[in-house]
């Protein structure tokens, strides 16, 4: 999950799986891939894997759906165009825009091209941020049901 607005992950696809059954708008999935879910913010959403981390040929491809079974997500687009991107700050790049909505669920594979494998860095903006609870909030709430969980115990015995 993408947690914040903008930023950039570095991730890998050495070890990942072919997600062959995915749908496609372009290119067929034929490498390793990651994938990330995010919600819309209802405006400009970019990917871009011009990154330095990045060291293979990347592809980026869009879903909304259900992710389980894969077959029903819909693939939105692919950037089937790699040659198109800056390459001013890596010579491996793939870039990806479009217009979000509001609050609709996507998934985002980033996977290699014609069976490519490496590290990437994805950088990206226009993601709605998701809601993480930090830990200490987590721990106080569980503390409390355990506590209200032995109370009602010790009434009824």
């Amino acid at each position: 999950m993408l947690s914040s607005a903008s930023g950039l992950v570095i991730g890998t696809t050495i070890g990942a799986t072919i997600d062959s059954g995915a749908p496609y708008d372009g290119v067929r999935i034929t490498s390793p891939g990651v994938w990330y879910t995010f919600f819309g913010n209802g405006l400009r959403t970019s990917f871009h894997t011009n990154d330095i981390a990045t060291n293979y040929e990347t592809l980026l491809s869009v879903y909304t759906g259900h992710i389980s079974p894969i077959v029903e997500l819909q693939a939105l687009a692919n950037d089937h165009h790699p040659w198109l991107c800056d390459r001013s700050s890596s010579t491996y790049c793939s870039d990806y825009d479009f217009r979000s909505t509001l609050n609709q669920q996507y998934y985002l594979l980033v996977h290699g091209w014609g069976g490519a494998a490496g590290t990437f860095g994805l950088s990206y903006a226009g993601v709605e941020a998701a809601s993480v609870p930090e830990p200490s909030t987590l721990a106080i709430f569980a503390l409390g049901l355990m506590g209200f969980a032995s109370r009602r115990f010790k009434k009824k015995a």
